[in-house]
């Protein structure tokens, strides 16, 4: 054979095994990829759980509040719950009446029926205006009978009362059958309240026959209805510094001196 075609065939025996050689190759490494596909394991994803973190080391701690509640706060509790029970308890207590009681002339709550109240804790409505009698038209245009409806719709545990000068000058009869009915009207709405009816304030002077005349009525008002009657006598007579200046109402002072008097007056009769 010739050279040239020898050398021709070994060239391509060459070739020939080299490609062989390549195709061996990729058989193998298929061969061993299909072998790991399948036989490896299934893996199973796990959802991870991350504990909580740590806080740093140099951290500050946070302080937890002591809710449990402490003596103190505890006996203010009680005492508010006490107090309120007590209010539950106190009277309670509307004055009907005129200028006199509602402190005219001074701060209300230097009248005479207020300071009352507030030296006996009394739950205190003071229903009283100006101007106004039994039978004289007051300020508001009113008797002092609108007081009276006022008052049974407060459902007192007790009702104060009292004779005006304001009704100076009115007829007597008038006066008596108006202090009659307002009596009357207290005690049928308000059967189980105590009624306590005063005597007139007049002041440093001397009292007017007529004056004296509606004490009588207005105690025999209360005899009907079994009400108490407090004859309260003229604790400024002969004071007249104790007076304003109208000589008509007390002042600030006065009225101290009056609430004095009074409340030792009713002491006896008013129920507690």
């Amino acid at each position: 054979m010739p050279a040239q075609h020898r050398t021709r065939l070994f060239v391509s025996a060459g070739v020939l095994l080299v490609a062989v050689a390549l195709v061996g190759a990729v058989s193998l490494s298929n061969s061993r990829v299909a072998s790991a596909q399948g036989t490896h394991p299934a893996v199973s994803v796990v959802e991870s759980v991350q504990p909580p973190l740590a806080p740093p080391a140099n951290a500050p701690s946070v302080a937890i509040p002591d809710v449990t509640a402490s003596p103190l706060a505890t006996a203010e509790a009680g005492e508010a719950a006490s107090a309120g029970a007590a209010a539950a308890t106190d009277p309670v207590v509307v004055a009907i009446g005129d200028s006199i009681m509602d402190g005219h002339g001074v701060d209300p709550d230097q009248a005479w029926p207020v300071l009352l109240a507030d030296q006996n804790t009394w739950q205190f409505a003071d229903l009283a205006t100006d101007g106004t009698g039994f039978v004289r038209l007051g300020n508001d245009a009113n008797t002092f009978e609108a007081q009276v409806t006022e008052a049974i719709g407060l459902d007192p545990s007790v009702v104060i009362i009292s004779a005006s000068s304001n009704d100076l000058g009115e007829d007597n009869a008038d006066i008596a059958d108006a202090s009659t009915s307002a009596l009357e009207q207290l005690h049928t709405a308000l059967p189980q309240a105590q009624i306590i009816a005063l005597s007139a304030f007049w002041g440093d002077t001397a009292v007017p026959e007529q004056l004296l005349q509606i004490d009588s009525d207005l105690d025999s008002a209360a005899q009907n209805v079994s009400a108490s009657y407090v004859d309260i006598g003229q604790p400024l007579a002969g004071q007249p510094d104790l007076m304003q200046s109208d000589d008509v109402h007390p002042t600030a002072d006065g009225l101290h001196v009056l609430a004095s008097a009074i409340g030792t007056d009713i002491a006896g009769v008013i129920s507690h």
